[in-house]
């Protein structure tokens, strides 16, 4: 995975819930963190930027997750065809 994303953090007010299934997350320090269970370790961002294997790989499969149980084939599909979306991130949607 190329550095060209940056990860980010989000309040979960930022977005449109369409799925309040949160099984595999963890509360974090607040009522609206949430964290995927997979990278809710103290250091994962900075094994994620220190290019550890097994912090990518988590995330990887987080996001896997995400997509697959909330989008549907069209979505995926209209990915892939777009132009917003890393080659990184297509690969992740042909996944599937």
């Amino acid at each position: 995975m190329d550095d060209a994303g940056a990860l980010s953090v989000y309040e979960t007010t930022d977005f449109k819930v369409i799925n309040e299934d949160l099984t595999g997350y963890v509360l974090q320090r607040g009522e609206n963190e949430y964290v995927h269970n997979l990278i809710a370790y103290p250091s994962f961002y900075e094994d994620y930027y220190n290019d550890n294997n097994q912090a990518r790989e988590n995330l990887m499969r987080v996001m896997q997750g995400i997509y697959e149980k909330d989008c549907s084939k069209e979505d995926l599909v209209d990915f892939i065809c777009c132009d917003d979306y890393s080659d990184d991130m297509k690969c992740i949607f042909l996944g599937f």
